[in-house]
């Protein structure tokens, strides 16, 4: 229990009346979201509970358990949830520098992530984005099955079991 009250000291949390607060010296303040960001903060949110829960069970044992299975299932779930609704975790667009690529010619890009609620800023929030992770020539197709069932990673894989 303590470890749980650990990490969630220190990082943003919905609440059922719509608003969010985010721990800053130990005590809650609220914090305004966007209403467009709003909704995808707490499916993030949601995943990170998840995801971090799961690092919390497969530190506890190097056996899978009814617990881990269920709790990767739940990531898988919430994964595919928010893959249907947002896309792809690490999403961007592109948009143009100004500057031209000295060798080609090409216009020089650059990638613009969006930042719901300011997630990116969450102390847990690698754990969520690890699975999303890809090269810029690829995107991912499904949602994470299961950790890596090293205790304490956060490598995600993807595909069944």
């Amino acid at each position: 229990m303590a470890r749980r009250r650990a990490w969630r000291s220190a990082n943003k949390q919905a609440h059922p009346d719509g608003t969010f607060t985010e721990i800053a010296d130990g005590a809650p303040i609220g914090f305004q979201v966007p209403c467009t960001q709003a909704a995808e903060l707490r499916a993030l949110l949601a995943f990170r509970g998840t995801a971090v829960a799961l690092l919390h069970a497969e530190a506890a044992t190097a056996e899978d358990t009814p617990q881990t299975e269920r709790l990767r299932t739940g990531l898988g779930h919430r994964y595919d949830g928010y893959l249907r609704t947002y896309g792809p975790l690490n999403r961007f667009s592109l948009r143009r520098t100004g500057r031209a690529d000295p060798a080609t010619g090409e216009p020089v890009m650059a990638r613009v992530a969006p930042t719901p609620g300011g997630f990116r800023g969450d102390p847990h929030a690698p754990p969520v984005y690890a699975p999303g992770s890809y090269t810029h020539l690829t995107l991912p197709t499904s949602a994470p099955r299961n950790m890596t069932g090293v205790p304490g990673t956060f490598i995600y894989t993807t595909g069944s079991r």
